[in-house]
């Protein structure tokens, strides 16, 4: 069913994100900024140079220290990511350069070679960070070469922009089959495992129709759980919200079939889908929203008056590749707490204090849901175990910027420099542009963020970083702004960015409930 009858691809899956504001690449075309590197291009391009992104991370972004909210708790930043996960999904590339049919293995290289733009290490010589390109959409980049124009790259997303649960349901019809009990007589029910008299998700046995992200530690194989979304075992929070929803699902399924006995399971089905998408809606606007972007958020987003048919509901690049990877700047570096001993072949002492468990022990780890009563002392870790603060001073904890996928790594990644990456992977225009866009100051030195970036010692490390005002990434920047509301959680440029996009999703959305 298509949503906007007039423009059916508003929001529609495998459709290009949209731009806010006019891409910036550094050949104009498809190239992200930095991507030439070589003196003559430098000196050509002054105020387009960019740092490493690694470089920016340590001496700007990542923290040892952490300080605890005091009023909220870990269920705010992991509901985040769930909401997330049913908004923007950027497909990446395959491994093929397309100008040289060449197969190029980003794992194994440091150059700048398409799909790979990885990002050097600053602490071991000709080492880097894995890093692939975002695929372009059909006909953009060099691709619209072939169509005999020249279209700047864009990036895609390959699940629909609605709050509409697809990270439940999947975001076609034939995973949203698929993901249904087998049985006829009981396929108004999604697909469940019973473990020890409990519902869980299944286990996925078709990686050819649905590949579930599930990377084991080097060399142990695991089964990985089944969703809609295939980064649902990506860490046990995240993992437990799915089977939270599918519990969901399947209860509503039995209130609604004593209710409406004649209903047949295909009905139920679809109309349990609308309940679930409605609640979905009514936590996120209700209850998420309003405390990450506090009352002057709230103020700019409005009353909802109706659907319009004339809003474009569509995520934007900017939000799904900077402003609502905000996110990450909420994550405790003790993610679960309560939860001690629960590794394989290892004792407490090694990586639990007090119950805590270290984050980087999280992720990838499926194995340990199905365990005796581990579901419910994940959740009620992430009941107990406070939010991060999201301080400019401390902006991602060490366990996401130096330990990330470790487990199932022999290279952890680095999160901060990844999102700044993306950024420039994406062709996303510089700070000063998006601060232009929301109204704000156009900075022409540094001293000019002071009102938004209020530490003096926080603006002179983006000077000797940055070096001019137009250069700094808006990922950096966008973390690095003070809230300025008593009860937000972001700084203005984040906020406008990120009401600007669910005041769209709910006025552009036909089936808003």
């Amino acid at each position: 069913i298509c949503n906007n009858r007039k423009h059916p691809e508003w929001g529609a899956s495998v459709s290009p994100f949209l731009r806010l504001l006019p891409s910036n690449y550094e050949d104009g075309l498809a190239k992200p900024i930095g991507w030439f590197d070589n003196d003559w291009w430098k000196n050509l391009n002054v105020r387009q140079r960019r740092p490493n992104p690694r470089k920016v991370t340590q001496e700007l972004l990542s923290t040892q220290d952490i300080t605890n909210d005091e009023w909220h708790n870990h269920l705010l930043m992991q509901f985040g990511q769930f909401l997330d996960h049913d908004l923007t999904f950027a497909a990446l590339s395959d491994n093929r350069n397309l100008l040289e049919n060449d197969i190029v293995d980003c794992e194994r290289t440091c150059q700048n070679v398409e799909p790979c733009y990885s990002i050097l290490r600053t602490d071991i010589e000709d080492k880097c960070i894995e890093f692939k390109r975002s695929a372009e959409y059909c006909g953009t980049g060099y691709t619209s070469v072939i169509f005999g124009q020249l279209i700047q790259r864009e990036q895609v997303n390959i699940i629909t922009s609605f709050i509409d649960g697809s990270q439940i349901y999947g975001n076609n019809l034939e995973v949203s089959n698929y993901l249904r009990h087998p049985n006829p007589q009981n396929n108004s029910l999604l697909n469940s495992n019973i473990i020890s008299n409990r519902t869980f998700l299944p286990y996925n046995d078709n990686q050819l129709l649905l590949s579930m992200d599930c990377q084991p530690e080097p060399e142990l194989y695991q089964e990985c759980f089944l969703a809609g979304d295939h980064r649902a075992n990506e860490q046990l929070g995240l993992l437990v919200f799915h089977n939270l929803w599918l519990r969901n699902h399947n209860l509503l399924v039995k209130k609604l079939q004593i209710l409406r006995p004649e209903w047949s399971n295909d009905k139920i089905f679809h109309e349990v889908r609308k309940i679930v998408a409605a609640q979905l809606q009514i936590i996120t606007y209700r209850d998420w929203l309003p405390l990450i972007i506090g009352s002057k958020g709230m103020k700019m987003l409005g009353a909802y008056n109706g659907y319009n048919e004339t809003i474009n509901p569509s995520i934007s690049n900017v939000f799904a590749t900077a402003a609502m990877r905000f996110g990450h700047t909420l994550v405790n570096k003790n993610l679960i707490k309560k939860l001690a001993n629960i590794h394989r072949n290892e004792k407490p002492k090694n990586d639990s204090i007090d119950g805590e468990t270290k984050i980087h022990r999280a992720f990838f780890r499926p194995d340990f849901l199905s365990k005796t009563n581990t579901f419910d002392s994940i959740l009620l870790g992430l009941i107990m175990t406070p939010l991060k603060m999201a301080l400019p001073e401390q902006a991602i904890t060490d366990e996401l910027t130096e330990r990330l996928f470790k487990l199932s790594r022999y290279t952890p990644l680095d999160l901060a420099s990844i999102n700044i990456q993306r950024g420039r992977d994406h062709g996303l225009p510089d700070y000063n542009q998006w601060r232009k866009f929301c109204g704000l100051k156009i900075a022409n030195n540094f001293e000019d963020l002071k009102y938004e970036i209020k530490n003096e010692n926080i603006r002179k490390k983006l000077k000797k970083l940055y070096g001019h005002p137009d250069n700094i990434d808006l990922y950096v920047a966008g973390i690095m702004e003070n809230s300025d509301d008593h009860d937000g959680k972001i700084g203005p440029t984040f906020r406008c960015l990120i009401v600007d996009q669910f005041k769209r999703l709910r006025d552009g959305d036909r089936f808003f409930y």
